[in-house]
Formats: C-alpha cells, structure tokens, sequence
C-alpha cells in the first residue's frame, strides 16, 4: 500500500521526537562542522530589514531561529515545528540565549501555515523539506506568508553532479549516517531514513524549478562541498 501524506506526517513526527535529544550533535558532526556557517549565510542572505521578520518553518531545535535573530538585534523570529520534543529543547536554547523575547515558537503544520498572507519579510528552511508530506503545497505557503520582495530560502542535502563526487558521496553517506545516528543519538534507524530520504528527494536543480513555479523570481542555487549540500533562493513577486 503506498504512503499517503498523512502516513508520512505522523511517521516523521514520531522519528523527530524520539531524536530530538541527539540531533544538534548529531548535525554538527555529519557536516564536519559546517552547519553553523551555512545557517549563518542563510541568515544572511534574508537581508532582513531593521525591525523585520521572519520564519524559519521545520526549525527543529531552533538554531536557524538562532541564527536569523543573532543577524541584527531588532528581527523578530518564528519557529514553526510539528515535533513537540524539538519545540521544547529550542524553548530551552532560545531562553538561555535570553533571544525569548524575539523569537516565538509555534507547534503547527507546515503545509497549512496559520499565519496570515505578507507576514514576514522572508521565510526559510533548513534541511525539512524532504520531510514534509507536500513539498509543492509547503512551497506556496511559504511563499503566501512572505511579503512582496522577500526571500523563500532552503538549504538542504543536495546530489552532487560529478559522477566521481556523487558516488563517494552516497557510498560513505550510507554508512556514516546510520552510524553517527547509533552513537549519538542510540537511533540507527531514524538516521538510516534521513540518508535514505535525502538520496530520494528533488535535486537542487528540480527544488529551483518547484520555486519558480510556486511563482518565486530570481531563483538561485548555491551549492556547498560539490552539491551535497545546496542553497536554493527565491524571491516573492511584487
């Protein structure tokens, strides 16, 4: 019986919880380190007004939110997550930042965004789109939410283009993945899905081409350790 959305929904909710407590760590030392800077470069390339704001949908543990309120101390911030378990260790990172007063956190689908059209000045996501049971409804609301000349921004595992690259890529990702998920965060098969899941998801080259048709302009990749890991950037007509 193939997967509806609704089964995907509640299968990925559960993985997220159950590893929650692991996750940051586990990031850190599957990017070799280099999660910060990306999410940093995210931040960005918002180019988030003074006062301004922004939404950062599937924010986990909340270090994008992090990052997107450390760019200037008058943005105001959204995380919007369906893990409770991810929520409440952001609610603890955020409030030992002493950033609560800036950035909000909100338990919610990110296919059916319970906020009002134009109401941030840019929207992005890091490394969740693969996981959300509609890539192309969870594009347009992102998009709808977000004002006319705003950024919609992901970044997310990518698929290398040179064959040499994407071969060694996939084969040590295969093992490596799994096993960071086993002594990290005791959970080798959850990080068996995230590999399996990134290798299965869009290409960076088909994500550009989903945000051109949700009706972004200006669609750019920018693509990091030769495409495993790759930027795509739009921005709402207006």
């Amino acid at each position: 019986m193939d997967e509806t959305p609704d089964d995907k929904a509640s299968m990925v909710r559960l993985l997220f919880n159950d590893i929650a407590e692991g996750y940051d760590k586990a990031n850190s030392l599957m990017s070799l380190g280099r999660d910060r800077r990306w999410r940093e470069l995210v931040a960005r390339r918002c180019a988030l007004p003074p006062g301004g704001s922004a939404l950062d949908i599937c924010c986990g543990t909340g270090e994008l939110c992090l990052s997107l309120a450390h760019s200037d101390s008058s943005i105001k911030v959204t995380g919007l997550d369906f893990s409770g378990e991810m929520l409440s260790l952001a609610r603890e990172k955020i409030a030992a930042a002493d950033l609560s007063h800036r950035i909000s956190l909100v338990e919610a689908d990110a296919t059916h965004l319970p906020f009002a059209d134009a109401s941030f000045d840019a929207s992005t996501v890091g490394w969740g789109l693969r996981n959300v049971p509609d890539l192309d409804a969870t594009l347009k609301e992102m998009a709808r939410v977000t004002k006319a000349g705003g950024k919609v921004i992901s970044i997310d595992m990518g698929h290398p283009r040179f064959p040499p690259i994407a071969w060694a890529y996939w084969t040590i990702s295969r093992s490596f993945v799994p096993a960071v998920g086993r002594a990290v965060a005791g959970n080798e098969p959850a990080y068996r899905y995230l590999h399996e899941s990134a290798k299965a998801f869009i290409d960076q080259r088909e994500l550009a081409r989903r945000f051109a048709l949700t009706g972004l302009q200006k669609v750019t990749i920018k693509n990091f350790l030769g495409g495993a890991v790759a930027l795509v950037e739009g921005t709402k007509a207006g």
